[in-house]
């Protein structure tokens, strides 16, 4: 009855977070330091879009709760993914590189564009990301993308190629293949 119990609560909290209802935040907070690392990471994902500081979270032990914890600390604090750049686990790794690849402030990629050397950080471990799933589109199209901020036209073409190979009709990225060409 008690673990029961304890699944309702972890279930109304996270609707209540998904629906951003007043007070989820209060709800999901206690569970995010829940012995259970799945109930940690259910509430630190949906705690994510809530500004709370979820930096303590990527020193979890638990993979699953620091994947959690990925995004939200890219909207809040990117810079301190910049380790997680070098996390033993890929896809940990993937997902750093990914969250800092895609941070926006008021339009698409213009926080990575002034970062230089963390944008040649984040390609090493997307390139890496692309050899071991190479059927992850997104993977291509940042790889794309971050070539073309650094005025690479030749390897960000190759890559949008990649993506287009396996997302024949996706316009937006025919539009930066043509930039490129």
């Amino acid at each position: 009855a008690e673990d029961r119990n304890h699944r309702t609560k972890l279930c109304d909290a996270l609707f209540a977070g998904r629906e951003n209802r007043p007070g989820a935040r209060a709800l999901l907070e206690p569970l995010a330091h829940d012995p259970n690392p799945v109930y940690r990471a259910a509430a630190v994902w949906e705690l994510g879009g809530t500004g709370l500081d979820l930096r303590p979270w990527l020193r979890d032990d638990h993979a699953l709760v620091q994947r959690g914890a990925i995004d939200g600390v890219a909207n809040t604090h990117p810079e301190a993914l910049e380790p997680m750049l070098s996390h033993p686990n890929p896809v940990l790794r993937g997902a750093a590189a990914e969250a800092l690849a895609t941070k926006r402030v008021n339009a698409p990629f213009d926080w990575m564009r002034d970062r230089p050397a963390l944008r040649e950080r984040v390609l090493v471990v997307l390139e890496e990301m692309a050899r071991l799933r190479p059927d992850r589109s997104s993977m291509h199209y940042l790889i794309g993308v971050m070539h073309e901020l650094s005025g690479r036209r030749e390897a960000s073409r190759r890559a949008y190629e990649r993506y287009l190979r396996l997302n024949p009709y996706d316009d937006r990225v025919r539009l930066h293949l043509k930039r490129v060409q």
